[in-house]
C-alpha cells in the first residue's frame, strides 16, 4: 500500500501540459503562471473522464518536472545572426497525466 507507484510504467498513453515563460522576469511569472496552470488540472482530469463517458481514467503525477532554466539571445530581424549580448531566461514546466481505459466491472 505504501510502495511508490511506478507511474511511467503503468500508463502508456500520457497527457503532458507544458507551462512556459520567457523574458528578464520569467523567474516570477513562471512561478505564478505555473501556480494558476496546476490549479486548473483537477478541472482538466475531470473533463477527460466526463468527455469519455467514463471509459477512460485520468490520474494526475503529482509531481510536474522542471526542465532547467535556459538562456538564449533574443534576436530581431535587424540583429538576426547578430551576436549582441542581449540575452532573455526561459523557464519550462511540464505536469503529466497519465491516461488507461476504465477496468470493465463485468
Amino acid at each position: 500500500l505504501l510502495e511508490p507507484l511506478p507511474f511511467f510504467a503503468a500508463y502508456k498513453h500520457f497527457l503532458c501540459v507544458n507551462v512556459a515563460s520567457y523574458g528578464e522576469q520569467a523567474a516570477g511569472r513562471h512561478h505564478l503562471w505555473d501556480g494558476w496552470v496546476e490549479s486548473r488540472l483537477r478541472w482538466l482530469v475531470l473533463a477527460v473522464e466526463k468527455v469519455s463517458r467514463g471509459t477512460l481514467l485520468a490520474h494526475p503525477w503529482p509531481h510536474p518536472y522542471e526542465s532547467p532554466k535556459h538562456t538564449f539571445a533574443k534576436a530581431t530581424k535587424s540583429q538576426a545572426g547578430a551576436d549582441n549580448g542581449n540575452f532573455s531566461t526561459a523557464r519550462n514546466t511540464t505536469h503529466f497525466i497519465g491516461l488507461r481505459p476504465k477496468p470493465s466491472t463485468v
